[in-house]
């Protein structure tokens, strides 16, 4: 039996190929904390470029999928005075790598399994 040959086929088996190469390894390229889930309290996050904010109330508890902070990246907490804290839970298997900055005007805690 003989197949068919069309010149634009093989060209998008590679861009669909590519495509989801890169979709695997898409989340890994950006870990700032994904996911939150605000469990007491208040908090707003926001995205500027490398810069995660997350503003919150005072006794806040967060339960996030992941918290790492690559090369280059800041997460900053945004709090109501020195006193303040955040509880930050992380529910995912990853345990956090903070190796970009983590900036608060406050108590940060974060509790890995």
């Amino acid at each position: 039996m003989m197949r068919a040959y069309f010149p634009g086929h093989l060209n998008l088996k590679r861009k669909l190929l590519a495509a989801t190469v890169a979709a695997c390894f898409g989340a890994a390229a950006q870990a700032n904390p994904t996911a939150p889930q605000v469990v007491a309290g208040q908090a707003q996050f926001s995205q500027q470029g490398n810069l995660f904010s997350i503003a919150n109330a005072p006794n806040t508890i967060i339960n996030w999928q992941s918290f790492s902070i690559n090369a280059g990246e800041i997460t900053r907490f945004i709090q109501q005075g020195g006193d303040s804290k955040v509880l930050n839970r992380i529910v995912g298997q990853d345990p956090s790598k903070i190796l970009g900055a983590l900036q608060s005007n406050g108590k940060v805690y974060l509790i890995n399994p």
